[in-house]
């Protein structure tokens, strides 16, 4: 896809985590869609799985839950999941987990997608609210599928909690 076509997709941000009870173990995955103030979450759960499989699966989930090519932000906290979407946009082929990755290929060529890692548990919101979406799918064994405009007050309060402690980290003098 050239940048000219890129330019004119819309734009959507993807949040994704895995969790895993043991590794392997029982495993949730999340995926938040976001464009502007409107939220799409998903999660589910797999009987067992590793944790990099569910943090790919993850990222599958939310790229195939668009409906048009777009211009995809990706934010994971996951190194795998980062080393691996960059394969598979050199059209490289990966050994682990290949199930999900050929799934994943024809997403990664339909979209135009930035990869960008995060630091886990670091404060940042929308990556709270994928880690929470993972492990409550994994903890109810759920799928979950729904809209909302706003994150829930708790992960809210948490993510500040952790940005808090970040602040204060920084600031501390040697």
């Amino acid at each position: 896809m050239t940048q000219n076509q890129a330019s004119k997709l819309p734009s959507v941000e993807l949040w994704t985590d895995g969790s895993v009870m043991g590794n392997p173990g029982k495993g949730g995955w999340a995926a938040i869609l976001r464009m502007g103030t409107r939220c799409r979450v998903l999660g589910g759960y797999v009987p067992m799985a590793t944790n990099n499989y569910m943090e790919a699966l993850g990222a599958l989930e939310g790229l195939r839950a668009l409906n048009q090519p777009c211009n995809v932000s990706l934010y994971t906290d996951s190194r795998y999941v980062i080393n691996g979407v960059a394969r598979l946009q050199r059209r490289s082929r990966l050994k682990t987990n290949v199930e999900i990755w050929d799934q994943m290929a024809p997403h990664v060529a339909r979209h135009s997608i930035q990869l960008i890692q995060v630091a886990g548990h670091s404060g940042y919101t929308y990556n709270e609210y994928a880690d929470t979406v993972a492990s409550s799918a994994r903890e109810w064994e759920a799928k979950i599928d729904y809209y909302t405009e706003t994150v829930p007050e708790a992960v809210q309060k948490r993510s500040d909690r952790r940005k808090g402690k970040q602040a204060a980290r920084t600031q501390r003098l040697p």
